[in-house]
């Protein structure tokens, strides 16, 4: 029951609904990322993202279609698949060249607009920050990538990869014309450069 004592209404605690209460920070995170790892309890905001964090725990590999090539992370496969296909997705605005990553077409932009990021530690100049930060690594030691064969440090995923055919021997590049192998796509682009000059034989067999 309500009673009115100075002109203020004062109610009953039976007469007041209790406000409804926000979400906790905790479970504000768990709606926007619904799919919890259950060894880790690491969440995401996709299942397709879980399953690919999963592989981490399970040393699942990611299989490439085109070759026997395994890798431990998709964004290995990512690098691998460019370089097997020669698929370059970054296109400059300025004079249409195309590149394999986002931070080499902004390496290239450099070239038009002449813009340097330098190191504040040995003064050394890069193209684009990414470079730089991944330059940054080396005196610090942070985030760099090892080959676990050799214990040689890499700044990034695609120099590791490439580093570890030396080791494996692996060489997914070949020549359409004569079948010859290579482990770096650079060096059958060097290959094949030197065929157009009429010098390419083909291979017998």
């Amino acid at each position: 029951m309500s009673r009115t004592f100075c002109k203020h209404e004062w109610l009953s605690s039976s007469d007041v609904e209790a406000a409804p209460s926000k979400p906790s920070p905790k479970m504000q995170v768990i709606r926007d990322r619904p799919f919890p790892c259950t060894i880790c309890e690491k969440t995401f905001t996709q299942s397709s993202h879980l399953s690919v964090h999963m592989k981490r725990h399970t040393g699942e590999k990611f299989a490439y279609k085109l070759c026997p090539a395994t890798f431990t992370h998709s964004s290995q496969l990512t690098v691998h698949n460019r370089e097997y296909t020669g698929k370059q997705p970054y296109k400059c605005m300025v004079c249409d060249k195309l590149c394999n990553y986002a931070s080499e077409l902004q390496a290239h932009m450099s070239k038009h607009t002449g813009e340097k990021f330098t190191c504040t530690i040995c003064q050394k100049q890069f193209t684009t920050n990414t470079y730089l930060q991944e330059h940054t690594r080396v005196h610090t030691g942070e985030n760099l990538f090892a080959c676990t064969v050799c214990d040689r440090n890499f700044t990034r995923q695609q120099y590791l990869l490439k580093h570890m055919r030396t080791h494996t021997g692996d060489k997914p590049f070949s020549c359409s014309v004569c079948q010859k192998t290579f482990s770096q796509a650079s060096s059958l682009k060097k290959f094949t450069l030197y065929a157009v000059k009429g010098k390419h034989k083909r291979s017998k067999i």
